[in-house]
């Protein structure tokens, strides 16, 4: 046989093997399916177990696990990664699994149930929901990499499946952190406030940040954050004027940027900026100190505002806000805002929470706000710094925002934290955006009215 006819025959070889495979999910898509398989024998045992059989709950969840572990062996053996029947040694492969799910799913599952029940207090079940949605994507990684490894030619054929659902390289990483999310958010047991030593580490983050702030609006060459490090000033504004919205997360003291852990708690310090082209200083600054004039700027996040009080430097203000990221939480809020000038053409402001009160039955007529022995800890503290620059074209905005949440239980920072930075960078982008557009619709709805002269009566 030439080469050009094995070559067609190991073409329809592989055509004849991949259209006798029905269905066809992908292979993380047949690992969920099994996985969630599993996972219902484990929480059927572990309530068996723990109700009937008054295990500690500990032993029932090692019983519970292993049960799911043999369930789910077979069927990622048979069906996950079809497995044809001479590659390799079962036994080895068994073993294999077996050792992965013993460091991973029992081990993991024992620690991290022991933080869940024991440090705050959830119900078993729901512990083990969290706890096996943690452990789910390194579960996938280890069996993929290490327990079938050898499965090489199984590996070619699937190549050639179409990728429906579920991508083996993306749905871990997405869809079971996302679940992740929702599940550890309401599975929160409600605190009173951060812990004292929590509210310290704010008080002292906050003073060194606000240290940092001050030197740097007294001086007289630079103005803005970016201008302060060194070789980004050029660069970044140019991008600014081409119409980029700039978000980073940030560090102060030395401390890691973005979502900074304390003890009991996590700070949450981002910056970003944006230029509104043919907008005047003093519009950008009649806009964000009258929120509740007809200029006032509204975004989807804010239900409500109120002024409560003007001074004048600056407001009392009310505000009501919603988020709606990975749960739908709500917030009765006031803020003392600020307001500086330093020049013709730069300004600041400083906003600082002084209550925080979350809200049940939002938008109903039971809505009512919880006491602070009910609050779950989503947004503890809230301090935004906002400069603005007048620049040949328009205006640049920039916003430091500095928030404080209760912290992340060891064993889900690696799944939840990137959702934690997602959310922090999308509402960072969106109130810049809203800003922008709002500021930049007014400026050409006036530059119009101008251009057109007095209505005729």
């Amino acid at each position: 046989m030439n080469a050009l006819s094995r070559r067609a025959a190991a073409s329809e070889h592989a055509t004849t093997s991949v259209n006798d495979v029905s269905p066809r999910p992908g292979r993380a898509g047949r690992f969920v399916v099994v996985a969630l398989g599993g996972f219902v024998i484990q929480l059927f045992l572990l309530d068996v177990l723990t109700r009937f059989a008054a295990l500690d709950y500990r032993a029932a969840t090692a019983l519970a696990v292993e049960a799911a572990v043999l369930h789910n062996f077979i069927w990622h053996e048979r069906w996950t990664w079809r497995m044809p029947s001479r590659t390799g040694s079962r036994l080895v492969r068994i073993v294999r699994f077996h050792a992965a799910t013993t460091l991973l799913s029992i081990g993991g599952n024992l620690v991290l149930m022991s933080c869940f029940v024991e440090l705050f207090g959830w119900p078993v079940l729901v512990a083990n929901i969290v706890a096996v949605a943690v452990l789910g994507v390194a579960n996938f990684r280890a069996a993929d990499r290490w327990v079938f490894r050898t499965d090489s030619c199984n590996r070619r054929a699937e190549a050639t499946l179409p990728r429906e659902g579920l991508s083996a390289n993306h749905a871990p990483k997405t869809a079971i952190p996302i679940a992740i999310g929702l599940l550890f958010a309401a599975a929160l047991p409600a605190l009173a406030g951060p812990p004292p030593e929590t509210a310290a580490a704010w008080d002292r983050y906050v003073a060194t940040t606000e240290r940092r702030i001050r030197a740097e609006l007294g001086d007289r060459r630079r103005f803005l954050a970016m201008d302060f490090e060194a070789g980004r000033t050029g660069r970044d504004r140019r991008r600014l004027l081409n119409g980029e919205v700039l978000v980073e997360p940030v560090g102060t003291g030395g401390a890691q940027a973005g979502s900074i852990d304390v003890p009991g708690g996590m700070i949450h310090h981002w910056r970003g900026y944006v230029f509104i082209p043919r907008a005047q200083l003093g519009a950008v600054l009649s806009n964000v100190s009258d929120p509740t004039g007809p200029r006032s700027i509204q975004q989807e996040d804010v239900l409500d505002v109120r002024v409560l009080a003007r001074q004048p430097d600056g407001l009392r203000l009310f505000l009501k806000l919603q988020r709606r990221s990975l749960v739908s939480v709500a917030y009765n809020t006031e803020h003392d805002v600020r307001y500086h000038s330093h020049s013709p053409t730069r300004a600041s402001s400083r906003s600082v929470a002084t209550k925080i009160a979350e809200l049940d039955d939002v938008g109903f007529p039971s809505e009512r706000e919880l006491g602070a022995d009910s609050d779950r800890g989503f947004l503890w503290r809230m301090n935004s710094y906002w400069r603005y620059e007048a620049v040949p074209g328009g205006v640049i905005v920039e916003l430091e925002s500095l928030t404080l949440s209760r912290g992340l239980p060891w064993g889900t920072r690696t799944a939840i934290r990137p959702l934690i930075e997602r959310v922090a960078r999308e509402s960072m982008t969106r109130t810049l955006v809203t800003l922008a557009d709002r500021i930049r619709t007014r400026t050409v709805a006036l530059s119009h009215s101008r251009a057109s002269g007095p209505p005729h009566l």
